[in-house]
């Protein structure tokens, strides 16, 4: 029984109307790498055709009964082959180059097979592997976290500061203040984020202890993330290019097939400019513009890209982003087809598919070959991860010390300029004033100067006695808030921490008073 008997039988019946509907069939293909390889013109063997949609309907020719005899490949260009299964008098009695499904063709009468491939679009850009970049130390965390650590360092210091100037002497102990403030507070909070010596001191109170627990404890756990992804930020590599996913082709340059022009318009907003596609010729000036930086990117079918990236052996061709706008192809026959010998192919399709897994076997030959995986260095590629770390990777450090080193003069500068700006030019010295600042208080003369120094020195004068050891060393207010035992400070430049002693940790003497003020403040001989 010959191979169109057996069919005949199968499916009941047979057209024999039209001499390309009956054996040997003339099925027509069109070069598009890796669905189908082949060259255009007159046929004269099967050797020169390839490719994952040639291998499956030879697959499928052998379920369906037929024989080497009973069908033949014509390579046509694209455009002549569509045309042809539309005419009732073309020559083509089917395609299996893989058509696109869709309701224009449908309408047109053109019948198709169960799907042969699940396709879509995709993004190629050419571009370069580099290792890290100048920030690449920064991208351990995202921006928002980095701002968090410093707004937390800014809160714990406000906070402790405040603790430590609210809670009550008899609360807080004899080394209560030293003078420190918002200000030193922190600048300790901040060098601690840092892991800087500050020479501030530990905070006085329990309080403020378990506060500065909570956050030593938050410090720890962000060092030991921060290190564990910042060393795979620096070595990673990555494309230096500014094309990642879809949402980055608006506004670029993007070369497609002329069909896929309004598509990317109107339903994504990406201006794209369109090039025939008639076979490979075609496919080989989209990617020779692409690879001399006229296009951003180039956007065609995901099979056809995932092949060229999979076998550059540059290592400068990459796929980026997902699969969008996910079509399926299939056979494609003229309107006058047999639906039986249709639906045969649709049968041995499904079967392939479902129970031998031929379909995932053709693809992983002649489609995914591997794709860019070799161009890492993690997969034995040539762009090494083991590399040393360059001064390029972490140049960003340097800028940050600059930028430190710059703000530091400009604020020199500043001071300086204020100070000269304080001073009193000889001769313009202002008279010795003789307003009393309170009952007792001796006048600014310059026969009272020496005895001045010598009774505050001292610590004799009556009228403001030091305060004890049990009191601790803090200043009594002079400006209206009492300073009473148990009631809370108003000194508001000693919660700022504008005092001398805000950054220094000294030893107090029997006075409560910092060891180096006897020194500053000694009373002067006189003559």
């Amino acid at each position: 029984m010959g191979s169109e008997e057996q069919l005949t039988s199968r499916t009941g019946h047979q057209s024999l109307a039209n001499p390309k509907f009956s054996p040997p069939y003339n099925v027509c293909v069109s070069d598009w790498q890796p669905m189908v390889k082949c060259t255009a013109g007159p046929e004269v063997s099967e050797t020169p055709f390839k490719g994952y949609q040639i291998e499956l309907f030879r697959l499928l020719a052998q379920q369906v009964g037929w024989t080497a005899e009973d069908y033949k490949f014509t390579c046509m260009d694209w455009t002549d082959l569509m045309e042809d299964l539309r005419s009732d008098s073309g020559l083509c009695s089917m395609t299996a180059s893989g058509v696109q499904v869709t309701n224009d063709l449908l309408s047109q009468g053109i019948k198709f097979s169960w799907p042969t491939y699940k396709s879509g679009l995709r993004i190629m850009i050419h571009a370069d592997l580099v290792q890290g970049s100048t920030w690449a130390f920064l991208e351990g965390f995202h921006w928002s976290v980095w701002i968090s650590l410093g707004a937390t360092g800014l809160a714990v210091g406000f906070a402790v500061a405040f603790i430590e100037w609210a809670t009550p002497e008899e609360v807080a102990g004899p080394r209560r203040d030293h003078g420190k403030g918002w200000q030193a507070w922190t600048w300790y909070s901040l060098a601690k984020l840092m892991h800087v010596v500050s020479h501030v001191g530990d905070p006085a109170t329990d309080a403020s202890r378990i506060l500065v627990l909570g956050y030593g404890f938050l410090v720890l756990v962000m060092v030991s993330m921060y290190t564990a992804s910042s060393a795979s930020s620096i070595t990673a590599e990555r494309l230096a290019h500014p094309v990642h996913s879809m949402k980055d082709l608006k506004g670029r340059s993007v070369i497609t097939w002329d069909a896929y022009v309004a598509k990317l318009k109107y339903r994504h907003g990406i201006t794209a400019t369109g090039h025939k596609w008639e076979g490979e010729a075609d496919f080989e000036e989209m990617l020779t513009a692409l690879k001399e930086d006229k296009y951003d990117a180039l956007v065609l079918d995901t099979p056809v890209l995932e092949y060229t990236a999979g076998t550059n052996h540059d290592c400068n061709l990459f796929l980026v982003g997902e699969t969008f706008e996910t079509f399926v192809v299939a056979l494609a026959f003229p309107a006058g087809f047999n639906d039986s010998i249709i639906f045969a192919f649709s049968t041995s399709m499904v079967k392939l598919q479902t129970e031998q897994g031929s379909l995932d076997m053709l693809e992983s030959v002649y489609i995914k070959t591997g794709g860019t995986a070799k161009c890492f260095s993690s997969s034995g590629g040539s762009h090494g991860g083991g590399d040393p770390i360059q001064l390029r990777q972490l140049s960003g450090l340097w800028y940050i010390l600059c930028i430190a080193i710059a703000i530091c003069f400009i604020m020199t500068i500043i001071h300086n300029m204020r100070k000269k700006r304080g001073r009193v030019k000889p001769g313009h010295a202002k008279a010795p004033s003789h307003k009393l600042s309170g009952p007792g208080t001796i006048p600014k003369t310059p026969e009272s100067t020496v005895a001045a120094a010598a009774v505050i020195a001292d610590g004799s004068n009556a009228r403001n006695p030091p305060a004890s050891p049990a009191h601790g060393n803090r200043p009594r207010s002079h400006s209206g808030g009492g300073g009473g035992e148990g009631e809370w400070p108003v000194n508001w430049k000693s919660f700022l921490g504008l005092t001398p002693h805000a950054y220094r940790e000294e030893e107090e003497d029997e006075h409560g008073r910092p060891s180096s003020h006897r020194r500053r403040h000694h009373t002067p001989k006189t003559p």
